[in-house]
C-alpha cells in the first residue's frame, strides 16, 4: 500500500514523478500515496530544501540543477545570484511583459519565476536555457528570439536577434553585465553582446541591471549602457559604501540584497 511507505520511499517517489511528468499537482499527490496535502506541502519544501523539486502554486516541477552545473563560471557566486534574483522577482507582476537577459543571474531568476505561481506572464528572451525552464510552466508565454546559436553559450545572437528586440516594447528589462565602474558605466567583452543589450534597453519601459558586487570597478572591452539609461541596480553586499553614494547620486534607485 502507498499509503504505508515510510517516509523516505515517498520522498524519492515524489522525486521519480516529478521527473517523469514534468509536473505534479498536490491534490495528484494526495491521491496517489494516500496521504494528507498537508504531509505532501511538507514533502515538497524538504525536497525543494535539497534542490531536488521546485515547488509551484499547488505542485511541483523539476529542479533544473544543471543550470548551475554546465559552466564552472555559473556556480561562482552562486547564492548571492539567487539573492539578486529572490529581490528581482518582487517587481514582476501578473500581466507584465518582461525581457530576459542571457546569463546565470537571469537564470536564476528564471527559477525564480517558473515557481512562483504566476497566472498571466509573458518572458522574451534570447537565452535557450531560460526558455527551457519556462517552457513548462502553465501561465507563462515564452517567445524565443531566433538567431545564431552562439557556440557554447546556449544564446542567440547576431543582427537578426538584435532587430526581433527592436520590434518589442515590454514593461520590464532584465539585464546582466560583465563589469561596471563608475566611470565607464556597463560594459562586457562581446560587441554583439553588448548591441543586444543595448536593444534590450531600449525595449523597456523600465530597466533591472542585476549583478553581483565582483563585477564592480571593472572594465569590459565594450560599454552597452550608461547610469541614466537603467532605473534600477539589484546588487549583493560588498560595495564600498561611498561608491553607493556616488551611484545615488546618478539617479539610481540601488537594492542591495
Amino acid at each position: 500500500m502507498l499509503s504505508n511507505l515510510y517516509a523516505e520511499e515517498r520522498l524519492e517517489k515524489i522525486v521519480t514523478l516529478v521527473e517523469s511528468q514534468q509536473r505534479v499537482s498536490v491534490p495528484e499527490l494526495e491521491r496517489y500515496f494516500k496521504v494528507s496535502g498537508a504531509t505532501i506541502r511538507a514533502d515538497l519544501r524538504k525536497l525543494e530544501n535539497e534542490n531536488r523539486i521546485l515547488r509551484t502554486h499547488g505542485g511541483a516541477i523539476p529542479y533544473q540543477k544543471k543550470i548551475f552545473e554546465d559552466l564552472p563560471a555559473s556556480r561562482k557566486n552562486e547564492a548571492s545570484k539567487v539573492k539578486i534574483a529572490k529581490k528581482a522577482i518582487e517587481y514582476i507582476e501578473n500581466k507584465d511583459t518582461i525581457l530576459l537577459d542571457t546569463g546565470t543571474t537571469c537564470w536564476a531568476l528564471a527559477q525564480e519565476i517558473s515557481s512562483r505561481g504566476f497566472t498571466d506572464l509573458t518572458v522574451v528572451t534570447h537565452d535557450l536555457k531560460i526558455a527551457m525552464i519556462l517552457e513548462i510552466v502553465p501561465h507563462i508565454e515564452v517567445i524565443l528570439i531566433g538567431g545564431k546559436i552562439r557556440k557554447n553559450f546556449s544564446y542567440t545572437h547576431g543582427s537578426q536577434v538584435i532587430q526581433s528586440i527592436s520590434d518589442y516594447s515590454v514593461d520590464k528589462g532584465f539585464i546582466a553585465t560583465s563589469a561596471f565602474s563608475i566611470e565607464n558605466g556597463f560594459s562586457t567583452p562581446n560587441i554583439e553582446t553588448a548591441a543586444i543589450k543595448k536593444s534590450m534597453i531600449l525595449a523597456s519601459k523600465e530597466v533591472f541591471m542585476l549583478t553581483d558586487s565582483s563585477k564592480y570597478g571593472l572594465d569590459s572591452f565594450k560599454k552597452f549602457a550608461s547610469f541614466k539609461d537603467i532605473e534600477c541596480l539589484i546588487i549583493n553586499q560588498g560595495i564600498p559604501e561611498p561608491v553607493i553614494t556616488k551611484l545615488k547620486s546618478k539617479g539610481l534607485t540601488i537594492i542591495i540584497v
